[in-house]
């Protein structure tokens, strides 16, 4: 949404604040799950050169 699109009454104020904290959770949510991918991705790194050996 662009900011044209919000109003300056507080149901504008609500709707940028939940806008705003929605782009957060999905930034988290985004981030937790690469953490999750590379930690699986050394884990089986980690047990390749592990089985090799």
């Amino acid at each position: 949404m662009s900011d044209s699109d919000y109003s300056d009454t507080e149901t504008g104020q609500a709707t940028r604040i939940r806008d705003t904290e929605a782009r957060v959770r999905q930034a988290a949510h985004s981030l937790l799950l690469s953490t999750i991918k590379v930690r699986s991705l050394q884990s089986n790194c980690l047990y390749i050169v592990c089985a090799v050996l």
